[in-house]
């Protein structure tokens, strides 16, 4: 079979196959056999590799001046050739930058982790200091108004391994709060109903902020590590010692607890059996950060149940980031949950009851058409004391009426208005004394 090739409809292009070649192409994994290349023109001297997917990763091929197939595939190989040169260059610049380890070779193509959430989310490099971002993770499931919006330019500065996520993960974050802003509008539009087209319908939720206590006197002065959690929405609760880590749980629900190892008056493995005790919490994970190495302190926090045990010097965002893949698994932590029936109210009207009710969430029964994902502010009557709680939540799922099922909602507690949230911690500290 010979080069074979036909003019598009509306004879703007033309889309061929030329064969290839018994000799492999050489990638940094190993050969690549390649039977047959499909291509487009791009002008009347250029060609775009488009098959097998490796090829697809080369830049404009011209042709100019090419009187065979053996001539372009020629022309072919060569660009491959400069393509392993540049990609392995760029492989070791980010080795020198600490990202070694974080990075690997797909449809040979350089492709880095990058501190992802996700761990199929790979950030692929296009050319010089230029990033294309993952479909994957964050902006799954979204289409971007323009292809170039998935490509990042890393600054100048940008030169550590650390740096490089940072930038990374600010252009994904940037996209993200695009897309919300773009569906509000959509929604604000399409929303027929709404009495007052000027006042903003709720947000579109993307993740939600996790609260972290961290303990100790290092970890309390480590900006580095508290910025780190704040980019990947942590809210960090910082404590010097053992006993203001206990009191907090008193006005606040954590998600997880980072302590140092060596504490004023303790130490931090103590932390781990005092949280089990703390009303409403049934299991949570706690993470130690040592000096150095001490093989009998990593054994004794094992076997307390401790989620990690980390030696200094530790770094900010991959530890914010291994932080967010472990909360991603939920039956690490556990919050007690308590049958009960609350009066909720909605600012517009709407209302419904809690059938279950805990620290960090509740399901209502209620027929409000809330979809997933929105963020409302709903308002809790707590009989046994007259008080109310006022309180933003984020719908999770709903359930649909079926048989003598009533339909609800599974709602997440976002955030509470003032001091509420302690309001509400001792009244689910009351009902478990009660149940107790």
């Amino acid at each position: 079979m010979g080069l074979e090739v036909e003019i598009l409809h509306g004879g703007r292009c033309v889309h061929g196959t030329l064969p290839f070649g018994p000799e492999p192409l050489l990638t940094p994994s190993g050969p690549l056999a390649v039977s047959t290349v499909e291509f487009a023109s791009v002008g009347p001297q250029h060609i775009k590799c488009l098959q097998p997917g490796p090829l697809f990763q080369l830049p404009i091929v011209s042709i100019s001046g090419c009187g065979d197939p053996i001539e372009i595939e020629g022309r072919i190989r060569a660009a491959w050739i400069d393509q392993m040169a540049r990609l392995c260059s760029l492989r070791n610049q980010l080795a020198e930058a600490g990202l070694r380890h974080q990075s690997e070779w797909q449809d040979a193509c350089l492709a880095l982790a990058a501190g992802q959430e996700d761990p199929g989310a790979l950030v692929r490099w296009v050319e010089g200091r230029r990033f294309a971002l993952p479909s994957p993770g964050s902006l799954a499931g979204h289409a971007l108004e323009r292809a170039s919006d998935r490509v990042v330019d890393l600054p100048p500065e940008a030169r550590s391994g650390s740096e490089i996520e940072i930038a990374i993960a600010s252009r994904v974050e940037e996209i993200a709060r695009q897309i919300d802003r773009r569906e509000v509008r959509r929604r604000r539009h399409a929303f027929d109903g709404n009495p007052n087209p000027n006042e903003p319908l709720h947000p579109v939720f993307r993740g939600r902020d996790r609260q972290i206590l961290l303990v100790g006197p290092q970890l309390a002065e480590d900006s580095a590590l508290e910025a780190a959690l704040r980019q990947r929405g942590f809210r960090s609760t910082l404590e010097r010692g053992a006993d203001g880590a206990r009191r907090a749980f008193d006005g606040s629900s954590f998600e997880v607890v980072v302590t140092d190892a060596v504490l004023d008056r303790a130490e931090g493995l103590e932390l781990i059996p005092t949280l089990s005790d703390v009303p409403g919490i049934g299991q949570l994970p706690v993470v130690l950060i040592d000096d150095r190495a001490r093989e009998g302190r990593r054994e004794a926090a094992r076997a307390l149940g401790a989620a990690g045990y980390l030696v200094r010097p530790v770094d900010p965002q991959r530890l914010a980031a291994g932080l967010e893949r472990m909360l991603a698994d939920r039956p690490c932590r556990r919050f007690d949950r308590f049958a009960r029936k609350l009066a909720v109210a909605w600012a517009d009207g709407c209302d419904g009851f809690t059938t279950v009710v805990g620290r960090l969430g509740m399901f209502v029964s209620t027929g409000r058409t809330s979809p997933p994902g929105a963020l409302e502010t709903v308002e809790l009557a707590l009989p046994e004391t007259g008080e109310r709680v006022s309180m933003n939540v984020e719908t999770l799922y709903r359930v649909d009426p079926c048989g003598e099922r009533d339909p609800g909602i599974g709602v997440r507690i976002r955030a509470f208005t003032d001091d509420h949230e302690s309001l509400w911690i001792d009244y689910l500290t009351a009902l478990e004394a009660t149940a107790g």
